[in-house]
């Protein structure tokens, strides 16, 4: 707009909000979890109950998850802990995040019962890939403690996932998201159950899924239990609140 010269900046739709605006809910997760394969969705779920970024999360060896529920197992050797570790062993993590480790900002969290026994699962039918692969190649793959916890495919789940190619995976899901959310909408409309003007708001507020929603969703979830600013800033990763707080 130009008014007496002056170029004035556009004035703003408040009344539009963007996808990212709107927070995963469990079902969304669960409907995505359910679509995934089985090493998919111990990572999906992990990252939403950890909310570890992505680059965190890549990095991750089976040591590192060894570590994190040690006092379940008690275990030094991979075939060992994959042979007698429990079930609902919940997992407890300390790091300093890729991102903000130059500021010596920890994370301190932990990840449920359920997330350890689909990774677990997902080791023990690596496991069977390995043998598989033995057997038909006359190889001696096996799982090591340096192998990553959530593994490349194409590199024989021996290398670790790409950030960046984890990032666009988990971002192929929303359109799967997407179009279910919209066919529980539309069936509902065309059942009478909601107005026409109900189904277009229902479809406008889908949350796009994608890695760092599943971050979004761990942090609402911390917010809406109230949990304490300091506590929860340790579980995200982010510096405390107050620059005078000391470390916990």
């Amino acid at each position: 707009m130009n008014t007496l010269g002056i170029i004035l900046p556009k004035t703003p739709n408040f009344n539009s909000r963007p996808k990212d605006w709107y927070v995963l809910t469990k079902s969304d997760i669960k409907y995505v979890l359910d679509i995934s394969t089985v090493h998919y969705k111990a990572l999906i779920n992990f990252a939403a109950v950890t909310g570890l970024r992505v680059q965190d999360i890549a990095s991750l060896t089976v040591k590192d998850f060894m570590t994190a529920t040690e006092e379940y197992h008690g275990c030094s050797e991979v075939d060992d802990f994959l042979d007698s570790s429990p079930e609902g062993m919940i997992g407890f993590w300390e790091l300093f995040p890729h991102k903000t480790r130059r500021l010596n900002v920890p994370c301190k969290v932990c990840n449920t019962p359920e997330s350890s026994d689909a990774i677990l699962f997902s080791l023990n039918e690596r496991v069977k890939y390995f043998e598989a692969k033995n057997e038909k190649e006359g190889l001696d793959l096996r799982i090591a403690k340096t192998d990553p916890l959530f593994a490349n495919r194409k590199l024989r789940y021996k290398g670790f996932l790409n950030p960046h190619h984890l990032s666009i995976t988990l971002g192929q899901y929303k359109h799967k998201l997407n179009a279910e959310r919209e066919r529980v909408f539309k069936y509902r409309y065309e059942q009478g159950e909601i107005s026409k003007e109900t189904y277009e708001e229902s479809i406008e507020t889908i949350p796009n899924f994608h890695a760092h929603g599943l971050r979004k969703f761990f942090i609402t979830t911390l917010a809406q239990n109230r949990v304490d600013a300091r506590i929860s800033a340790l579980m995200e990763g982010h510096k405390a609140p107050i620059a005078t707080d000391s470390r916990m």
